[in-house]
């Protein structure tokens, strides 16, 4: 059985069995991660392990969840609550307990079957496994396709479901072509002027804006952001992200002033609703330190990505993907204001951060090793290391030539 599902059981076992099963999880887990250390459904499980192994040690009670005799319907809306709560990792044990008993109840060619494989497919995208979301999201389109039909609004939002998948892995101009398609149904069924209509407008901006056509992703986004005005408010979480967004969009395209004052309008919600404590509150603080600091802010924007790197520590912890890029983009506001010695060792904090979590592969590990080798070159370029850093940028595997 693999460690991730044997420490699944161990963890669920925790409530009655305290320690020993939360240590016997936390075993498993690094079998796991030593056999592929860039799984964020193994970090997150970690993280649920260590959340629990801490609650039992402190006293504290821990969330017991008696699921067992649950029907699918039970198990699928367990898995959208845990899933709103970002209690990921439970989210999808229940999404995936739900999906056989759904089958059996109405059979594989059902809307109620296909639901259950969408909410397990969502619940993988979140934990990092795109391509067997992906999987479970061209099943579901194949049901969409023998029962709700093609033109239907529920067609278009697994579309877009598989666009997301599709995204994660790289293949943009793949992803941008079943958005436009989920955007044809939409405004022929629930129209323009739909918040779900913005949600598509704004996935289609990010393809287009992956594929380096900024301008034309500031135009979506700027249509999403009037749908939300107009229908959630100027109030709601979802309009600070269609500013993010389009601030993102700005500022790729080198007017940072603009987007510094959609990012702090962005921030301003937030903290009236999700709160400062929150990791996307540390998100949106790296991105206007970023446009802070294109600006030549350099100090205010260190301020800002400390910060950011607090909120994280506090969340979602230091071994994190997220918590590399901000500890790679504080380095970089640093190394403007001249402390060399001071940048470096947060470089390389970011590099091994990226490459547990990543892996080597990875574009965002290469571009942090690239930082490190430039920072390197500039500051230090006898160091004995660099021969083997750019082997990492440049993709060789150990031991090659």
């Amino acid at each position: 059985m693999p460690p991730k599902i044997l420490a699944e059981q161990h963890i669920l076992a925790s409530g009655e069995f305290g320690k020993t099963a939360t240590d016997e999880a936390l075993r498993f887990i690094e079998i796991g991660l030593a056999a592929n250390p860039a799984s964020i459904r193994l970090r997150e499980l970690q993280k649920l392990g260590q959340a629990r192994a801490g609650a039992i040690a402190r006293g504290e009670p821990i969330e017991t969840l008696k699921w067992d005799g649950m029907t699918d319907v039970e198990l699928n809306r367990l898995s959208q609550a845990l899933y709103r709560d970002e209690k990921y990792q439970l989210a999808e044990i229940a999404a995936r307990r739900s999906v056989p008993l759904a089958c059996l109840r109405t059979g594989k060619i059902s809307t109620n079957f296909a639901g259950a494989l969408s909410q397990h497919g969502v619940t993988l995208l979140q934990l990092g496994e795109a391509a067997e979301a992906e999987a479970l999201f061209r099943q579901v389109l194949d049901i969409g396709r023998a029962t709700i039909g093609e033109a239907h609004p529920a067609y278009a939002k697994h579309l877009n479901n598989l666009a997301l998948a599709v995204q994660n892995q790289g293949r943009h101009a793949e992803a941008e072509a079943l958005v436009r398609q989920a955007l044809d149904i939409g405004r022929a069924t629930i129209g323009e002027a739909h918040p779900t209509y913005a949600k598509h407008l704004n996935n289609l901006a990010l393809a287009v804006k992956i594929q380096g056509r900024p301008a034309e992703a500031e135009a979506l986004y700027r249509q999403a952001l009037d749908i939300a005005r107009a229908t959630i408010g100027e109030a709601h979480p979802t309009y600070a992200i269609r500013l993010s967004n389009l601030a993102l969009a700005v500022q790729d395209q080198g007017r940072f002033a603009e987007a510094e004052a959609l990012h702090r309008q962005a921030l301003d919600i937030d903290r009236a609703t999700i709160g400062e404590a929150h990791p996307t509150y540390a998100i949106r603080l790296n991105n206007l330190a970023t446009a802070v600091r294109e600006q030549g802010r350099s100090a205010e924007a260190e301020a800002l990505f400390r910060q950011a790197l607090d909120i994280d520590r506090a969340t979602i912890g230091e071994a994190h993907p997220t918590y590399a890029t901000h500890l790679n983009n504080l380095a970089r506001a640093v190394q403007d204001q001249g402390r060399p010695a001071e940048a470096e060792p947060l470089f390389r904090q970011a590099l091994v951060i990226r490459r547990k979590s990543l892996g080597d592969q990875h574009p965002k590990t290469r571009t942090t090793a690239e930082n490190l080798i430039s920072h390197l070159e500039s500051h230090a370029p006898d160091t004995p290391d660099l021969p083997a850093l750019r082997a990492l940028r440049d993709g060789v595997p150990p031991g090659n030539p």
